[in-house]
């Protein structure tokens, strides 16, 4: 925790001569993982047509409040004409203990104003400690997103994971709704192959003027309460989120980027 404190003040000065830019994974934090309609969520691989700017983030979670399962994040963001294209390093844990390292690669493409697709890739490794074994992660992601009139959009999200070949199959659907410019409330259903009953998660996004932005998320079973929010100083941008799970405690995020104006 202590090293990853002073990364992040580390990067915040070396960052101060350029603009902001919003950290995809802290939105999701704060979000409870609503991400099959969000516009500016990349959970959904879609959404990676939405993104204007270069941009880098460096964020920290600390899970559960156990520092042996603290989780870096590195995001890169790069629009172009062809094929924006976003990406994720990701390291958990200890290796005394654990240790969870996944890379994930997404594009996305507007087919019209009103259809956005994108697909990604995603690959990880779980290790422990000498005598266990170590276990491997592969999946394979599509989504889309679809806005019928300007206020509504509706996502889906379909994903292949193999973990020691063993498979799964997550489907998401989901829809926001924006009434007003300040106010987006985003709603998902998911369902995974072997369970019992699906999950249900709802957030809501408010923008307080241009410098300031909260996000609020609860997820269901078992209930699970998440917030964060978005300010901006000079040209940076900082995050945080927090996040509560009945059985496991709460969790804490921060971060903080850059934003790379196109030419």
């Amino acid at each position: 925790m202590r090293y990853s404190i002073i990364t992040l003040l580390a990067i915040g000065v070396l960052l101060l001569t350029y603009s902001s830019i919003y950290s995809f994974e802290l939105r999701r934090f704060g979000s409870a993982d609503v991400e099959c309609a969000l516009p500016d969520v990349i959970g959904n691989p879609a959404a990676v047509a939405n993104i204007e700017n270069i941009g880098i983030i460096f964020s920290y979670e600390n899970n559960f409040s156990l520092k042996e399962l603290g989780e870096n994040f590195l995001e890169l963001a790069v629009p172009n004409r062809f094929l924006p294209f976003y990406t994720s390093f990701s390291l958990l844990g200890k290796s005394k203990y654990f240790q969870r390292i996944e890379a994930e690669l997404l594009v996305g493409k507007m087919i019209t104003e009103s259809l956005l697709v994108g697909c990604g890739l995603g690959y990880g490794i779980f290790s422990y400690p000498e005598g266990f074994e170590t276990i491997k992660k592969e999946g394979v992601n599509l989504g889309a997103q679809f806005s019928p009139v300007n206020f509504l959009t509706l996502g889906t999200k379909i994903e292949y994971v193999s973990v020691n070949e063993e498979k799964r199959y997550p489907i998401k659907v989901g829809f926001t709704i924006s009434p007003v410019n300040w106010l987006m409330v985003g709603c998902d259903v998911g369902w995974v192959s072997g369970t019992d009953s699906p999950d249900f998660r709802v957030a809501e996004r408010v923008n307080i003027g241009e410098w300031l932005v909260l996000r609020f998320g609860i997820a269901s079973p078992p209930t699970r309460i998440s917030f964060g929010g978005e300010t901006g100083y000079r040209h940076m941008l900082f995050f945080w989120g927090y996040g509560f799970h009945p059985d496991l405690g709460s969790s804490y995020a921060a971060g903080i980027g850059v934003r790379i104006e196109k030419p």
